[in-house]
Formats: C-alpha cells, sequence, structure tokens
C-alpha cells in the first residue's frame, strides 16, 4: 500500500484555521485519552509559544485497528503526532513522555475544545 503525508483533509480545517498550519502536537500535554471498541479520542493541550496561541484540541480516529498503543499514562507529554493517508490512515504517537504507539483508521474528526 502506498502512503503519502497529507496534505489537506477536512478534519485539519478548524485546527489550521486557528493556528495556522497542522501542528506536530510537539510538547503537547495528553489530558485524556478514551478507547472504546472502535475509537480512539486524545484531548491534547497544545502551545504555539511562538505565536502565543494555545488550545486544547480534540482528535478522534474512527474504526482504528491495527492497534499497537502503550497504556495511557497521566501527564503524557507527545514529541510527534504523525498521520499518513492512503485508502486508510496510518498513526503515530512518538512521546516525550509515556503514551505512545501507532495504529491505522478509516476516518478522523477534530474540535477546538478551549482556546
Amino acid at each position: 500500500m502506498h502512503w503519502h503525508l497529507e496534505c489537506m483533509n477536512e478534519y485539519k480545517q478548524k485546527i489550521i484555521e486557528y493556528f495556522g498550519y497542522w501542528p506536530a502536537f510537539c510538547d503537547g500535554h495528553i489530558l485524556s485519552c478514551n478507547k472504546d471498541e472502535n475509537n480512539l479520542t486524545l484531548n491534547i493541550d497544545y502551545i504555539d509559544s511562538g505565536k502565543s496561541l494555545r488550545a486544547e484540541v480534540e482528535i478522534t480516529f474512527h474504526s482504528i485497528f491495527d492497534v499497537n498503543i502503550e497504556k495511557f499514562i497521566n501527564n503524557s507529554v507527545i514529541h510527534s503526532l504523525t498521520i499518513l493517508s492512503g485508502n486508510n490512515h496510518w498513526v503515530t504517537i512518538d512521546p516525550c513522555f509515556g503514551f505512545c504507539g501507532s495504529f491505522k483508521c478509516r476516518g478522523i474528526e477534530t474540535k477546538l475544545v478551549k482556546t
């Protein structure tokens, strides 16, 4: 299967409108991680100190499969969150501390919870 970096998807729109770009969420604190049988939702407190912007971003990954993730640990911090897309999305979460892993999903939805 061919994977490529995603240029623009609908799920990115609200985040790009607020920050001016799609972040890698480097140094973002994972406030919560909720997983059910088919979906995974992350709430991330992300700060762009250069632009003095801060937001809580909720990202829901729908219909997850090929899941290889660590158990969520309080105070987890992201080094990078990478999304590659083809027929599905391949998500990789690299940690500074705590929660990490990879999985594939069929859809992604984002919300700005607090700005």
